[in-house]
């Protein structure tokens, strides 16, 4: 029988008050992933948009560990810019088009999948998913190049072919049977962007780095 534990982690909308400052969260808590550490330490990640995605360390109750507050580890955007400038990374996105966080464990890392752009419009759909890595569940993930994730880093992992599909993220990876296999959705390019799921299996590059066979 399922129990009511109780809220882990919920988001307040962001105002500005009268006198100019703001109030609520600058994040918004939705798509998480629960994950556990080498050290058996739980951790979550969540979020959407805005100040990008988050991680925390629960306790053993799987509630925010006392004193732990929330941190950015990946966003759209250098924090340098301006957050009124356009997403300099994408003329697709808004200023921080990002969600749907997973973390898997391959070996001496942990790898960080998300999802950048915008899905659930069908062909017009133009979703995509970077990846990048650490030898810490908390962080700092680094792609390819070496740039931090929570700095705009991340290398592109699978976007849409224009053939099967228009589109693809919000995914998730998993080991069956001794193979590492990737699932997301997506929009296929062949039936009017109707939604569709993805399974591929995941190789290593010698280096450490996963690609879909």
């Amino acid at each position: 029988m399922w129990k009511d534990e109780g809220c882990i982690v919920t988001s307040h909308e962001r105002k500005r008050t009268t006198d100019g400052k703001w109030t609520g969260d600058n994040w918004n808590a939705i798509d998480p992933n629960f994950v556990i550490d080498s050290q058996d330490q739980p951790w979550l990640v969540w979020g959407s948009f805005w100040d990008g995605i988050q991680l925390v360390r629960l306790d053993s109750t799987m509630h925010i560990a006392k004193g732990e507050k929330p941190h950015t580890i990946a966003r759209r955007y250098d924090p340098t810019f301006k957050p009124t400038e356009p997403n300099p990374t994408s003329k697709f996105a808004g200023t921080n088009a990002i969600e749907a966080p997973f973390i898997f464990k391959h070996g001496d890392y942990y790898y960080l999948f998300v999802s950048w752009d915008y899905c659930c419009r069908g062909a017009k759909s133009n979703y995509r998913v970077a990846v990048g890595r650490s030898k810490s569940v908390s962080g700092p993930y680094l792609d390819r190049k070496g740039k931090d994730m929570a700095n705009g880093g991340g290398s592109l992992f699978l976007e849409g072919d224009k053939k099967e599909w228009e589109a693809a993220g919000h995914c998730a990876a998993y080991t069956f049977d001794g193979e590492d296999i990737f699932v997301c959705h997506g929009y296929s390019a062949t039936q009017n962007g109707a939604a569709m799921l993805i399974q591929r299996p995941i190789s290593w590059t010698a280096d450490g780095w996963p690609e879909l066979k």
